[in-house]
């Protein structure tokens, strides 16, 4: 590999040194390699990188597809909440998380086995100032965001897909994952069944 062969031959340093010089030879393609650089020590994978940066965020999360699953064989465990209630459907048999006040977020961290490139789950969302929105760990790196519309609910049972191969290990296959779901307004809810919110 091109960076690899370089880092070989000098030093780190000299290396940026040259790419970021005023004088290097290539101007602004020097601060292009840079930037490649970065990004390769960001995502080790670069098919990873140009799929999770470029694609993903304009692709639609909702499959559709509008039924609900009657189990999952997922692997996870949910590993803590924060502000959030949940109340039983009787007509599914679904238990729905939503949140309990409304003024401060609703948090759940579930620890999910990544053994596939993605998982679906079940959010249901009403107002323009609803949102549900996925984050990996405690980091910022956001993996599912959706937005509710005013005066009006998505769909029952409506499925969403939540990319894994986007996480940091991404390209890695059966670790651990933690995910955390960031439910805001009055109005958010994550459809659920016997326990997992993954499916």
């Amino acid at each position: 590999m091109l960076f690899s062969r370089l880092f070989k031959k000098y030093k780190t340093k000299s290396v940026i040194k040259s790419l970021i010089s005023p004088y290097a030879t290539g101007g602004a393609w020097g601060l292009v390699i840079l930037t490649l650089m970065v990004v390769m020590f960001a995502y080790p994978s670069f098919d990873q990188y140009t799929f999770c940066n470029i694609v993903a965020p304009f692709k639609q999360t909702n499959n559709g597809q509008s039924y609900l699953l009657s189990c999952s064989n997922v692997r996870q465990q949910i590993i803590s909440m924060q502000n959030v209630i949940h109340e039983h459907d009787t007509d599914s048999g679904y238990d729905i998380l939503k949140v309990q006040d409304s003024k401060n977020p609703g948090i759940v961290e579930v620890q999910v086995k990544k053994d596939r490139q993605q998982v679906l789950f079940y959010p249901r969302l009403s107002g323009k100032d609803t949102t549900v929105e996925i984050l990996e760990g405690s980091t910022s790196r956001r993996l599912f965001f959706a937005e509710g519309i005013a005066g009006k609910w998505n769909p029952i049972g409506e499925q969403h897909t939540v990319s894994l191969y986007c996480a940091q290990e991404g390209f890695n296959q059966d670790y651990d994952v933690t995910l955390r779901l960031v439910l805001k307004g009055q109005w958010a809810q994550v459809w659920t069944k016997n326990g997992c919110i993954f499916f």
